[in-house]
């Protein structure tokens, strides 16, 4: 038996011909910023450009989308995305076996004594250029050099 999965459920639900609870909270809001603009008293040309500024940002909010985001999310994330640095870099310290005896507080006594293998601590053999170009070729070659 097989059951019809639904898809696309990002989508907000209308209550008043096209607009979501979320739109219309937003104007509603414009709506009262606005009637209080309107009943102070401050001279008609500055209340006419705040009431068309605060309907133009509400409108904004409220019907805006951009590559699929709503706008206050988009403008978030661009906001958030000027704080980080544009490029990331990676530092790299060099690990020898002295910053390892540092870091796990191992005396060099206890090393020849055989004790930090008791603590598991593992180091690794390195590897030399030579070796790795080997190594790389054998790799390159799917087997077929062979060492002589």
């Amino acid at each position: 038996m097989q059951f019809v999965v639904p898809q696309f459920l990002d989508g907000e639900a209308k209550i008043f011909f096209f607009l979501t609870v979320r739109q219309f909270l937003i104007m509603l809001g414009v709506a009262g910023g606005v009637i209080v603009l309107v009943m102070s008293n401050i001279n008609v040309l500055i209340m006419g450009s705040l009431s068309m500024l605060l309907i133009m940002a509400g409108g904004t909010l409220a019907f805006v989308k951009v590559n699929g985001q709503l706008f206050h999310e988009f403008f978030l994330n661009m906001i958030g995305s000027f704080g980080k640095p544009l490029t990331r870099v990676w530092r790299k310290e060099e690990v020898t076996t002295s910053t390892i005896l540092k870091k796990y507080k191992v005396e060099e006594a206890e090393l020849k004594d055989g004790l930090a293998n008791e603590r598991n601590i593992v180091f690794k053999k390195q590897i030399n250029h030579g070796s790795l170009s080997k190594l790389s070729l054998l790799v390159d070659t799917g087997g077929a050099y062979k060492q002589e």
